[in-house]
């Protein structure tokens, strides 16, 4: 039996199909990580054959990857609304560092608050998505910052880049450039509903954000997963734009794929420069550093970004004859006061994970 040091997790280099060498470090093969890179990218009007036909593997081969993905939590299916359909039309992005004493306590509202779709935990910072309507009151003491905390609103067109790894994931050796990626927030409502979400859209809609939370019957690729199979009316949504569908990665352990590792959650945020706009920020770092962030949200002022930190196994040197930029010097050419907050994966929390259904449930 291998072990492992906690201290230096990653030492291993003999990784083997299937097997979890740890709690701290498990192994995709490549098929997998092709069978992951095109269910990141996976596009609702898509059927599974196209998916699997993008990744040149054998049919047996996709779906025995698929199914383990799925069985063994790496993966997990959202359906992501409209901010408009379900009455907001301002997403919050928040860093919060809170002193000790008030860390819980701050965490624990956070969690409970029915606008807050998404929650992670680390163990420098709590991020935290929700999802407001400017005109209802406020939210209690979760409008108290603490001076290290970074709170960005943004209109849902603000918003350039939302949960979107497949770009991410692409960085990986081996693996094939983004299909679909960037990817934004879905910001329709029915073409035949007016301005205004009819009660039966909203009992269509209600039902699809809830499914990847009604269906799970076992282990095993999901019976039911992906809009194919899905009824009518919830198709619908997706066709106009009213949702989306999206696969995500179950963030909580670092992955490896041969000889590299993503083992951090990175968020970057700025002040804009004076007399510049985050208009070009996207396009300069896949240009100059090959990042994809799965975040890039911004207001008049301030931008942050989401990423994943992938980098080889100690002992494995990455040699490059013409290194590129660092992230960092690129997003210091559009904002100041930049700030980085790494979390290794393998201690993030994720109490509140994309639930989009808590509005139907408040």
């Amino acid at each position: 039996m291998v072990r492992l040091s906690l201290d230096n997790p990653f030492r291993v280099l003999d990784l083997v199909r299937g097997v979890q060498l740890s709690r701290h470090v498990e192994a995709l093969t490549h098929a997998e990580a092709l069978v992951f890179e095109a269910l990141l990218g996976g596009d609702g009007l898509e059927s599974d054959r196209s998916r699997r036909t993008r990744t040149g593997l054998p049919k047996s081969t996709y779906q025995e990857a698929k199914g383990r993905l799925y069985g063994e939590g790496w993966l997990e299916d959202r359906f992501i609304p409209s901010p408009l359909a379900v009455g907001a039309d301002t997403i919050e992005f928040r860093v919060s560092q809170p002193v000790a004493e008030r860390r819980q306590t701050f965490a624990l509202a956070l969690e409970q608050d029915p606008t807050t779709v998404l929650l992670w935990e680390g163990v420098q910072s709590l991020f935290s998505v929700r999802f407001l309507n400017r005109r209802r009151s406020k939210q209690g003491n979760l409008e108290e910052r603490d001076e290290e905390d970074f709170s960005l609103r943004a209109e849902p067109e603000q918003v350039r880049v939302y949960f979107d790894f497949e770009g991410c994931w692409s960085a990986l050796p081996g693996l094939l450039p983004p299909s679909v990626y960037p990817r934004t927030l879905p910001g329709a409502l029915p073409r035949s509903g007016g301005t205004q979400m009819s009660p039966a859209h909203l009992s269509a809609l209600r039902e699809l954000v809830s499914r990847p939370f009604t269906d799970r019957k076992g282990s095993g690729t999901p019976p039911q997963s992906g809009p194919h199979f899905l009824p009518r009316s919830q198709r619908h949504l997706l066709s106009e734009s009213v949702a989306a569908w999206r696969v995500l990665p179950k963030l909580g352990r670092p992955i490896t794929v041969g000889s590299a590792t993503v083992r951090q959650l990175v968020l970057v945020t700025g002040a804009r420069q004076p007399d510049s706009s985050f208009d070009g920020l996207l396009p300069a770092l896949a240009a100059d550093c090959g990042a994809h962030p799965f975040l890039v949200a911004e207001d008049e002022e301030q931008v942050i970004l989401g990423l994943l930190s992938l980098g080889p196994l100690p002992g494995q040197e990455v040699r490059s004859s013409s290194p590129r930029p660092s992230v960092l010097g690129t997003v210091k050419r559009f904002a100041r006061q930049v700030r980085i907050i790494r979390e290794d994966l393998a201690t993030l929390r994720v109490p509140v994970d994309h639930r989009y259904d808590r509005f139907f449930t408040s």
